[in-house]
């Protein structure tokens, strides 16, 4: 069942080839990354290199979730989407909510959105399953259904459809906990990516 919460501001994170502690190379991009690779820990966020080796703390955003906790673990996928997490949040009645924005140059084809819970935590479907737990995520047109799953500590919501360029899902979902940390490792894959 949805509650109605307090929708709390997070930090936006973006995600994708730098996602859960990965290096990247920009070597061949243009502008203020060209020639430099992006280091990023589960601690102590991302770091520039340098062509010549110098290494700099780098306040751009990186694949780590912004919210203390330690994304160094989570899994990888060479089919990741771009995309920029806007929202992620949990309140104290049983709800949590992720928003993410397609950052790709085109529409994400049944994108699939992953995430990781505490141990303790049991998903309950309700909150994404039948017409009810459709209209409960805020998702464009395009979009026309959604399914969710959970296998162990990794929670699974599937759309099908398209998301365009800088459109945005909204997750809603529900669980076993009055009150938990917000999910960790959130990834997104398509059947097309941009």
């Amino acid at each position: 069942m949805r509650r109605g919460g307090a929708l709390l501001s997070a930090a936006c994170v973006a995600l994708g080839s730098l996602a859960c502690g990965l290096t990247a190379d920009f070597s061949g991009l243009q502008g203020g990354d060209a020639g430099a690779t992006r280091a990023c820990d589960g601690g102590g966020g991302c770091k520039a290199e340098t062509a010549d080796g110098a290494t700099s703390p780098d306040d751009a955003p990186s694949g780590r979730v912004e919210d203390g906790s330690d994304d160094a673990g989570c899994p990888t996928s060479v089919n990741s989407c771009p995309v920029q997490v806007t929202e992620n949040t949990f309140d104290t009645s049983y709800d949590g909510y992720i928003t993410y924005e397609n950052e790709g140059m085109g529409a994400e084809v049944n994108p699939i959105v992953e995430f990781t819970v505490p141990d303790s935590v049991v998903l309950y479907t309700v909150g994404c399953s039948g017409s009810q737990g459709f209209a409960d995520q805020g998702v464009p047109s395009t979009i026309t259904a959604v399914s969710c799953s959970q296998s162990g500590t990794t929670i699974i919501y599937a759309f099908t459809g398209t998301l365009p360029p800088g459109g945005q899902i909204a997750i809603y979902y529900t669980t076993n906990l009055p009150s938990e940390a917000v999910a960790t490792c959130i990834a997104v894959a398509a059947t097309s990516c941009p």
